[in-house]
């Protein structure tokens, strides 16, 4: 019995000795310990912590160390496509491809028209079926759309004054035509071609339903349409989710020399087509030169230069566009000697 009692007790006394020894060990690598237990609670419930939060709330919590709130808030919106309160992101939009075609013509010495088309693919736009599109000669309500819309898929014309602003509606009415792609129920993919569609004009009781307006904002110098994308799909069918988006249009403005377009959302845009040969009056001549932003435009092998187009120009990007960015055509009236030594697209 003696013996047995002498062993718990030097049993008891090593493990006392064991601890002692590990308390100031483990007190000099605290700090260590303390980034290994974090570093594996985030790897292992980061992840599910993060997907349960909206977009806005994650991206939100990291930039705004970095940037400032206000920063962040910009930055999260050109990275997301939209305001990103919605935790399944059906308030976002990215378009892993985009391919673009203008179109522009003089009509006279002052006005050009241009006829766009573009195609957008989705990596699948579930529980969103509305195409809202916003007219705006307000900077500030622009800026607004982009970041406070509430149906992720949109496009925004910032318009030039407010007699264009009224045209707005009637021409947008009178020139568009939709195409899109979806899945059914099944999983089959099937494909509409573009046709005209009229859409419905929103009612400006009804403006908090599409965006978030700060109060100071003036509401009358917006203008909104709705498209139902539905209304294309056959009526057998049950959309699974909307996988492209074709839209075309066309608008009369003022020549100013410039054409731009800015993508709504995050897009991967891979051509964009100029066609310019119907933009020369009687027998000027043209220079031209498009100048791009872009995520990754050091990468972009660009000519910023003026140069000579006989007809179509086009630009491979095959680079993203967040929102804000855009590909600007400028152009101007050149001399005979000037032509002949400016460089000719090829």
């Amino acid at each position: 019995m003696t013996g047995v009692l002498a062993a718990v007790i030097a049993a008891i006394a090593a493990l006392l000795l064991l601890l002692g020894l590990m308390v100031p060990v483990v007190y000099l690598l605290r700090h260590r310990l303390r980034g290994w237990a974090q570093q594996s609670l985030a790897q292992i419930a980061g992840p599910a912590i993060i997907r349960s939060l909206p977009p806005r709330t994650a991206l939100q919590a990291i930039l705004a160390p970095l940037y400032g709130e206000t920063g962040a808030r910009d930055v999260l919106v050109g990275v997301l496509g939209g305001a990103g309160r919605d935790p399944d992101g059906g308030d976002t939009a990215i378009s892993r491809t985009a391919d673009v075609y203008f179109r522009l013509q003089s009509i006279d010495d002052d006005t050009c028209r241009s006829e766009s088309s573009w195609t957008y693919e989705f990596s699948g736009v579930r529980n969103s079926h509305l195409l809202v599109m916003f007219g705006t000669h307000d900077r500030a309500i622009a800026a607004a759309v982009t970041s406070e819309r509430i149906y992720p898929l949109y496009e925004l014309w910032v318009l030039n004054s407010e007699d264009e602003l009224e045209d707005f509606v009637g021409t947008l009415r009178a020139t568009v035509e939709l195409g899109i792609s979806y899945l059914d129920q099944h999983g089959t993919m099937h494909t509409v071609p573009p046709r005209a569609q009229q859409g419905e004009e929103v009612v400006l009781r009804q403006y908090q339903k599409f965006v978030r307006l700060p109060d100071e904002m003036n509401q009358g110098d917006l203008r909104i349409v709705q498209f139902d994308l539905y209304d294309l799909a056959d009526p057998d069918h049950v959309v699974e989710s909307v996988e492209s988006l074709t839209l075309k249009a066309s608008n009369n403005s003022t020549n100013r020399g410039h054409f731009i377009w800015s993508v709504p959302f995050p897009c991967f845009v891979r051509d964009v087509v100029f066609d310019v040969k119907g933009l020369p009056r009687d027998t000027e001549t043209l220079a031209y030169m498009v100048v791009t932003s872009a995520a990754g435009w050091y990468r972009l092998a660009l000519r910023r230069e003026w140069m000579i187009i006989e007809d179509t120009f086009r630009l491979t990007l095959n680079a993203w566009l967040l929102s804000g960015h855009s590909v600007t055509l400028l152009w101007r009236p050149v001399s005979p000697e000037e032509s002949e030594h400016a460089p000719r697209f090829r």
